[in-house]
């Protein structure tokens, strides 16, 4: 509303008074003729409603603006409220931290919703889905059925992710190791393990620490078992399982001629040794791989004591086999 008084004496001056959402303007003019007082009238009309037009686009904006922060803040899956954050990987992190199965699968999900564009996210969320179908009992049971659902989750993960991977060896490694310790067949479980020691590109060990690992250092500091870890890669462990899963003679010396190429006082061969002597003669082409090992100033200190222990019951016909030679 506009509030036009004629003053009486002096210039012009004008004000703007906004009061309970309304503006008012007042404009104190000298006494002047009826036209001239129209023709003003008209302008100040004409630039109060362009600036109600201005606030009013202002407003809308801030609104559409509110709407679309709400809509993009939380998506619901499951019952579940799933709140979006800032990044891709934040997201997983946050996804992967849930307890609560049910609530973990929805935010899981989630991840896949808010981010498809991320194949790399996207990928390891669904391997956390299929990992989730073996069940938190799985040690204690022996639910086949789901067993191999999540063995068939896996198997389409490894060909939908084929460019990746870090993916693409994480599903074929833990469908070996589903088959060789929850199924109890070793013979599945080999094809799996084999085309993951002799993958082209294999990644190293992050964040998805396969189950083995839980008891690979055992008496070790956190730390000590942490950096141990690190400098292992999905090929390595590939190998250990052959070794340990494999009763070709053959193939198990194999084996382990190639870690002891890739790292001659790795983890990885240490416990490779260590598991062939638990069920083989120490042969002449086997003995110069263990001696060397427990000669070296490998940093497993426990493996070296272990090797030691064994050559020697060896030696002393304390074991079965003996040395062989």
């Amino acid at each position: 509303m506009i509030n036009l008084s004629s003053a009486v004496i002096g210039q012009a001056t004008s004000a703007i008074v906004m009061s309970s959402g309304r503006i008012s303007l007042t404009v104190a003019v000298p006494a002047i003729s009826v036209r001239k007082l129209s023709r003003r009238a008209v302008n100040l009309s004409f630039f109060y409603l362009l600036f109600v037009v201005l606030l009013q686009g202002c407003e809308t904006a801030n609104n559409l603006k509110i709407e679309e922060a709400k809509h993009a803040a939380s998506l619901t899956i499951a019952g579940y409220t799933i709140p979006q954050l800032k990044t891709p990987a934040m997201q997983l992190a946050f996804a992967t931290s849930i307890g609560e199965e049910d609530n973990k699968k929805a935010a899981l999900q989630a991840v896949q919703q808010f981010y498809p564009e991320e194949r790399d996210i996207c990928g390891m969320a669904a391997f956390e889905l299929a990992y989730l179908l073996l069940g938190r009992d799985y040690r204690l049971t022996s639910n086949n059925a789901r067993f191999e659902k999540a063995m068939k989750e896996l198997e389409k993960l490894a060909q939908d992710f084929s460019d990746i991977p870090a993916i693409k060896v994480l599903s074929l490694w833990y469908q070996g190791w589903i088959a060789s310790e929850l199924l109890h067949d070793k013979e599945r479980a080999l094809p799996y393990f084999r085309e993951v020691a002799f993958a082209s590109d294999s990644p190293p060990i992050t964040q998805y620490t396969p189950e083995r690992l839980v008891d690979l250092t055992p008496g070790q500091p956190a730390e000590n078992r942490h950096a141990a870890v690190e400098k292992l890669d999905w090929s390595d462990l590939a190998l250990l399982a052959i070794v340990q899963t494999s009763e070709n003679t053959e193939e198990l010396l194999a084996a382990i001629k190639t870690l002891s190429q890739k790292n001659h006082k790795g983890l990885a061969l240490g416990l490779a040794l260590k598991s062939y002597l638990k069920s083989h003669q120490v042969t002449t082409e086997i003995l110069p791989l263990v001696t060397a090992y427990i000669a070296t100033d490998s940093a497993h200190e426990f493996l070296r004591g272990d090797l030691q222990l064994a050559v020697t019951n060896l030696y002393k016909g304390n074991s079965e086999g003996g040395l062989a030679p």
